[in-house]
C-alpha cells in the first residue's frame, strides 16, 4: 500500500456519511500493521464514523446502517471488495458481551457474558 493510499477508506466514510462536515485537524495513530490480518481498515472506517459523529452530533440510523456505510466506503473509495464482517464487528462490540453477526441479514446480537452470574 503506497503511503496516502489509507486515507481513501477515512474520504469514503465521509463522503458516504453524507452530511456536512465542518474543517477539522486530525492525528490518526496506530500501532497495528497494515495488512496484518487484524481488520485495521475497518477499525479506521468504523473510528472515522464514530469521530464525524461526534463533531456533527448526526448520528446513522443503527449499527447496522453504519456497518454498510462503512463497507460502501470500502468498495467505492479504496476498491477493496471487502465482505461486511469486520465493519459489524467493530462496531457492534460492547464491553463484556459476546457479539453474534449474521452477515446474511447484517443482524447483530448481544450475549452478557456476566448473565448467569447476576441474581
Amino acid at each position: 500500500m503506497k503511503s496516502d493510499e489509507w486515507l481513501n477508506y477515512v474520504k469514503g466514510v465521509m463522503f458516504h456519511f453524507r452530511q456536512p462536515v465542518p474543517g477539522f485537524n486530525a492525528v490518526i495513530h496506530t500501532n497495528v500493521p497494515v495488512g496484518s490480518g487484524l481488520s485495521s481498515s475497518a477499525a479506521l472506517e468504523v473510528a472515522t464514523l464514530a469521530f464525524l459523529e461526534q463533531l456533527t452530533g448526526k448520528k446513522v440510523a443503527s449499527a447496522a446502517e453504519g456497518a454498510k456505510m462503512c463497507q460502501r466506503a470500502e468498495h467505492t473509495f479504496a476498491n477493496v471488495p471487502c465482505g461486511i464482517m469486520d465493519q459489524l464487528i467493530a462496531i457492534g462490540g460492547r464491553a463484556d458481551h459476546a457479539l453474534l453477526i449474521d452477515c446474511r441479514f447484517v443482524k447483530l446480537y448481544h450475549f452478557s457474558l456476566h448473565k448467569e452470574f447476576e441474581g
